[in-house]
């Protein structure tokens, strides 16, 4: 009676292993995935920020003295390729912002901006 347990006591810890194994693999490949995607995220956020403040340099000056232009931002360890493109004439201008950083992530945005009339 003894072995018989003992051998139905190793068929269940195979049965559980067979099942446990491939459900601790797959979870383990989902770490570095998420770990990716976390970097990811806080990169794209960072130059969601470079693009509100690009435009809200652009928003303090005169509207004459707005141009296209191109030039590099760093945030801590990412460094941004900041490149606008303003169009329009007169008091209503397009602005055009394509920020890129590593190889082939980028964010773009356009905006317009309005020069009131000095009172």
């Amino acid at each position: 009676m003894r072995r018989s347990r003992l051998a139905f006591l190793t068929a269940e810890l195979l049965v559980s292993l067979t099942v446990l194994i491939p459900i601790m693999l797959v979870l383990i490949g989902v770490f570095p995935f998420a770990y990716g995607m976390d970097h990811k995220a806080a990169d794209f956020l960072e130059a969601q920020e470079v693009a509100r403040d690009e435009l809200e340099l652009l928003r303090a000056m005169p509207i004459k003295d707005v141009a296209s232009e191109s030039h590099k931002v760093t945030r801590g360890r990412l460094q941004l390729q900041v490149s606008r493109v303003v169009s329009g004439e007169g008091r209503l201008k397009r602005v055009d912002l394509d920020i890129r950083w590593r190889s082939n992530d980028r964010f773009q945005l356009t905006s317009y901006l309005y020069g009131w009339a000095p009172k």
